[in-house]
């Protein structure tokens, strides 16, 4: 397949809910002169109230360049939280009083996950909070192994609730930049929490070794055992680079061959309900 190509797609469950705008995933891809911004976030439904704009304000409010300092993701949260809060209090003052108690007590919450791509150095900058996962495989002597897995990997487990950020609540997680260099034909791919879990489990399938140092014992230990023989069961995939491949094949074509293909793996009970995000490069 070609390189430096970028595929995405967004696209909300399908099974439960009745229309694209109830999506609340979000996703953003910017091309900068120096940096190229990916931007995920998934708005958590479940939980406060807004979660799904919250979630598209984050993505929208990307920094040009990666954060220098603690002190400097401290001021973007600060400043963007705010804006939030402008941009949406006088028309949830005109709704019931009860939307507005629940914004302003609880808020609204989403995962989010920041990527700046330095296009001349080939680093790769990126700072994750939550279950929003980024995957890097790298290929040696023609075979692809996978290289990292983060931040899903920080979790006690593959379910756990996770981190989430809030508009209305002190930045209490960690946004230092980490970095890593990226080689000529490495694949980088960023999903939400459903997709995510698929392509782990499949790992775990296609080279288990590998996949479960990345992941470390506690998710290892929490892997449902059910979940991963019914995939060993139905694994169409000969090796890592034939899923990589047939996942880049998913995602750049129409987004009704993209539903068809998640709606196969749902009734192959492979695949969790949920909004369905992904990013796709291949260097």
């Amino acid at each position: 397949m070609l390189k430096n190509k970028v595929y995405f797609q967004s696209i909300h469950n399908f099974i439960d809910k009745d229309s694209k705008d109830e999506n609340e995933d979000a996703i953003a891809y910017i091309k900068n002169p120096l940096f190229d911004k990916i931007a995920v976030s998934d708005g958590a439904g479940g939980a406060g109230i807004y979660c799904k704009a919250w979630a598209n304000h984050l993505v929208k409010n990307q920094r040009d360049k990666p954060f220098d300092s603690k002190t400097n993701a401290e001021e973007w949260f600060l400043s963007i939280s705010e804006s939030f809060y402008k941009e949406n209090i006088e028309s949830i003052n005109k709704m019931d009083p009860f939307i507005l108690e629940k914004f302003i007590k609880e808020g609204s919450y989403a995962t989010l996950f920041f990527a700046w791509w330095n296009k001349e150095t080939n680093v790769f900058h990126y700072v994750g909070i939550g279950d929003t996962t980024l995957f890097v495989f790298s290929k040696e002597n023609e075979i692809f192994k996978t290289i990292l897995i983060t931040p899903i990997n920080e979790q006690n487990s593959l379910d756990d609730f996770p981190k989430l950020l809030n508009w209305n609540k002190e930045l209490n997680y960690d946004m230092s930049i980490s970095e890593i260099k990226l080689k000529p034909d490495d694949i980088l791919i960023i999903s939400t929490d459903s997709i995510t879990r698929w392509i782990i489990y499949h790992l775990m399938v296609i080279e288990t070794f590998e996949t479960q140092k990345i992941l470390g014992e506690s998710i290892v230990k929490s892997i449902d055992s059910n979940k991963l023989q019914n995939i060993k069961l139905s694994n169409p995939y000969k090796d890592l680079s034939d899923m990589l491949l047939k996942i880049e094949n998913t995602v750049n074509k129409s987004e009704t061959f993209f539903k068809n293909e998640l709606e196969k793996s749902i009734n192959g009970n492979v695949l969790e309900k949920d909004d369905f995000t992904i990013f796709f490069k291949r260097i």
